[in-house]
């Protein structure tokens, strides 16, 4: 199957275009052209066209191949510029190329000219590659210094699966038991996931045993069951690191698995040291903040054991200043009264003597003297009601 490829020709001769465009064909390229020979038609048609490759002569009527390179800087276009010439000599070949022209081909010896594209498209490729893989880290590097909590957890697998270009990333946190507990994680479909995963039913504990664990293929009894489960990924790389605190312990396990070959990138393990560091500083931070929500939840009960028991004893307060209160009306009132009392005992005593059986008032006596003894009573018991104990 041919190779397709689209061509930018800046060429004054229809004739050498043709030889380009032939050698091109017979080396197996499918391509797609177009030739311009001056200053303005290149400016446009890098407009208005995608283009993978430009060929270029030096030496033009209307044009040159150093303007040529200019205009392609001046356009923001970082195409592979190749100089395709019948005039062009060491000396100039070289200065040419420090103007950067990526190959030069003499036209007399077009034979060179597939496999310099070739080569040069595959480079153009990797520069396009790293680039996007630079401006990934970048971001991701970014992230785990502006992001916190939650957010940064999301932020950091988003960053890891663009940049290693994998399908599925998951973060998750060792607990006490044993377990991973899934803190993110993202695919292509996303998905709920709040599992919890038993590390010793999967292969993925060696991640933890060894720090980081690279498989490039054949990855997919990596997986735990649960997560399989959750996401319909079938791994074919996979590539895990444990996220470790300050003493070395695994609190954490990060880890990434792809539908294909897996390959991990230049500077993979360096960008990971600096996103397990954010890692583990977020899940350490985690902690703290469960442990302040703890005490403050257990402080908010003492609280509020604390307010009742208060209230409580408030209201026994008040209750016993309403007794005294009582207990010392009581005393008052029972003063008030005895002391008529006493009178009027002492006076009915000296009229009872002077009252016979025989007159007609005789009963009442006895009647007012049981009276006035109850209320004599009375007042005794008001006395011992009222007395401090």
């Amino acid at each position: 199957m041919n190779t397709p490829i689209r061509v930018l020709i800046v060429e004054d001769s229809e004739d050498d275009t043709i030889l380009m465009v032939r050698e091109l064909k017979r080396s197996g390229f499918d391509v797609i052209f177009e030739r311009v020979d001056n200053h303005k038609d290149m400016r446009d048609s890098l407009k208005n066209q995608d283009w993978d490759i430009v060929f270029c002569d030096y030496s033009m009527p209307k044009f040159d191949g150093i303007s040529a390179m200019k205009l392609l800087n001046e356009e923001k276009r970082e195409l592979p510029f190749i100089l395709v010439s019948g005039t062009i000599g060491e000396e100039v070949a070289v200065k040419a190329m420090k103007s950067g022209a990526d190959d030069y081909i003499m036209k007399d010896n077009l034979s060179r000219l597939a496999s310099s594209v070739k080569r040069e498209l595959n480079e153009y490729k990797e520069r396009l590659e790293f680039r996007r893989m630079e401006e990934a880290i970048q971001v991701l590097v970014k992230s785990t210094v502006i992001k916190t909590g939650d957010d940064a957890f999301r932020k950091i697998i988003s960053g890891v699966r663009e940049w290693l270009d994998t399908d599925f990333v998951c973060l998750g946190e060792v607990v006490d038991s044993g377990d991973v507990m899934t803190l993110s994680k993202i695919a292509d479909k996303e998905q709920n996931c709040d599992c919890t995963l038993n590390i010793n039913e999967a292969r993925c504990q060696i991640v933890i045993k060894e720090g980081s664990c690279h498989y490039p293929e054949g990855a997919d009894s990596l997986l735990p069951a649960a997560c399989k489960q959750c996401v319909s990924v079938n791994a074919e790389g996979f590539f895990g690191i444990s996220i470790q605190d300050e003493k070395g312990k695994c609190i954490g396990i990060l880890w990434t698995t792809s539908s294909k070959k897996f390959i991990l990138p230049l500077r993979a393990m360096e960008v990971m040291e600096i996103i397990t560091a954010k890692v583990a500083s977020e899940i350490k931070q985690m902690w703290a903040e469960e442990q302040l929500r703890n005490h403050n939840e257990k402080l908010e009960t003492v609280v509020d054991e604390r307010t009742t028991r208060i209230m409580e004893l408030e209201r026994q307060r008040m209750e016993n200043e309403k007794l005294a209160a009582s207990g010392r009306m009581a005393a008052t009132v029972a003063h008030e009264i005895n002391n008529p009392l006493s009178a009027i005992k002492g006076g009915f005593l000296l009229i009872k003597d002077s009252i016979t059986e025989d007159n007609k008032y005789y009963d009442y006596v006895g009647m007012i003297e049981k009276e006035i003894d109850r209320i004599a009573r009375i007042v005794k018991q008001m006395f011992n009601l009222s007395r401090p104990y």
